[in-house]
């Protein structure tokens, strides 16, 4: 088995397009390729799949313990040749600045990877050197095993590969030059999602034709070729018999593909529906998923589809067991507002959801709704309802913080709220959850 992650220094330092490029070139080689991304990403994961071929996981060691990532991890690489861990900012960054708990160095950590960091080499030459090597000793069970330079020139790489390696005693893994091949642009809930980059899979190949002359692959994957010893995969007896319908479109598409997994392997069936073109919900559905995403961005279409709005305020009203997470909760107040406009939602909650000047309540969160249900998830969100009906059902506190507040809905058995929950790695929410939804379907008999 091949396997390594791929951190940097720190965040911007053009992980992602080296990612991408690297799946690239080793798919040329005829491998089986999985990826994966640690930390809470939507988006990343999507820049992964424009490679053709390639499964693409997250691994979080805040939003789940350390024998889930194990498990996905071991799961998701069963009959791959190569996986590609991508890691999140800096590889020592963990929780709240300070500590390097759920840092992408804790995922390597825990799946024995070695690292590769990927540098962005513009306006840093020798010093690099004495960076490089003092992050390489920070922890002794790092391994970091050698380096990339990223955005620089082939005269300035050669000199400074040879001379880093040198003082650092880390391999040399070559460089990729600053091109224009890949555009990843960003807006305020980070990159642009692959699937409104229309040029992207032009641009992974076009750099991957660039970098195979200077990537030197061959020694990444001697380096990083090992015994595959981690077998650890969950048994999950399937339980249940119910279908839950998730939303996939183009306003709500942040979910993780392991919680989806997650849902099937305790014997729900899934259907995906769309608030934006569908004009309601399947008779069938007893229970609803409804992500986040960018729901802003499609406000006079969903508003303008009127019956699924009426059929969700139906359908919730008469017990329909829901997740609905950021965006999803958006979805659930009564209006959103966007250039000044009130655009009308499903009002299942009275609050008017509009734009800050920042991101809100950021970062990981625990919640506990104080019967014995504990989850961890993670807060995003640029957008606002006002704490009146921001919901009160849950504890939410901040990890390693004194600071807590009252957020979120307990919703039918389910969840409504602005923090993203993780379901892969809240085993016992998801099984309440799928039994409300059963008790649903069978109250609602014909």
């Amino acid at each position: 088995m091949i396997s390594f992650m791929l951190s940097a220094l720190q965040s911007g330092s053009g992980k992602t397009m080296v990612t991408v490029t690297l799946l690239e070139l080793l798919r040329r080689r005829g491998l089986k390729l999985c990826s994966f991304k640690t930390g809470p990403d939507y988006i990343d994961p999507g820049f992964h799949r424009c490679v053709e071929g390639v499964d693409t996981h997250n691994l979080d060691l805040f939003m789940s313990d350390e024998n889930t990532v194990k498990s996905i991890f071991a799961e998701s690489c069963s009959e791959k040749d190569c996986a590609v861990i991508e890691g999140a900012m800096g590889f020592y960054d963990g929780l709240g600045g300070i500590s390097e708990k759920a840092s992408s160095y804790d995922v390597a950590r825990v799946l024995r990877l070695p690292v590769i960091i990927v540098i962005d080499a513009k306006g840093l030459s020798f010093s690099l050197s004495a960076v490089l090597k003092s992050f390489a000793e920070f922890r002794k069970n790092a391994n970091i095993v050698g380096f990339i330079l990223n955005r620089t020139s082939p005269v300035m790489a050669e000199r400074m590969g040879a001379a880093i390696a040198g003082e650092t005693g880390l391999k040399y893994f070559g460089y990729i030059e600053e091109s224009e091949g890949i555009k990843i642009e960003s807006r305020h809930l980070g990159l642009v999602r692959a699937s409104e980059n229309k040029d992207i899979i032009e641009g992974i190949k076009s750099s991957a034709d660039k970098a195979a002359d200077t990537i030197k692959l061959d020694e990444i994957i001697n380096a990083c070729r090992h015994q595959d010893d981690l077998c650890y995969i969950k048994g999950i007896i399937k339980g249940f018999d119910v279908k839950i319908c998730v939303v996939r479109d183009d306003a709500f598409s942040f979910v993780y593909r392991e919680s989806l997994e997650l849902f099937e392997k305790l014997g729900a069936e899934i259907e995906y529906v769309s608030l934006l073109k569908d004009e309601k919900l399947p008779d069938d559905c007893k229970g609803l998923y409804i992500p986040g995403g960018y729901p802003e961005l499609y406000v006079k279409e969903l508003s303008s589809n009127m019956s699924m709005r009426q059929s969700v305020k139906k359908e919730i009203e008469s017990g329909l067991p829901v997740i609905a997470e950021c965006g999803g909760f958006m979805y659930l107040q009564d209006s959103i507002e966007e250039d000044w406009k009130h655009y009308k939602m499903a009002g299942i909650y009275g609050g008017h959801a509009k734009k800050t000047k920042g991101l809100v309540r950021f970062g990981y969160v625990t919640l506990d709704d104080g019967k014995g249900v504990v989850m961890n998830g993670h807060s995003f969100h640029h957008y606002d309802i006002g704490t009146e009906n921001l919901g009160s059902d849950y504890l939410v506190t901040k990890p390693l913080s004194k600071k807590s507040w009252r957020e979120a809905y307990r919703l039918n058995g389910g969840y409504a709220g602005f923090p993203h929950l993780y379901p892969a790695g809240c085993m016992d929410f998801v099984k309440e959850f799928l039994k409300s939804c059963e008790k649903y379907r069978d109250q609602n008999k014909d």
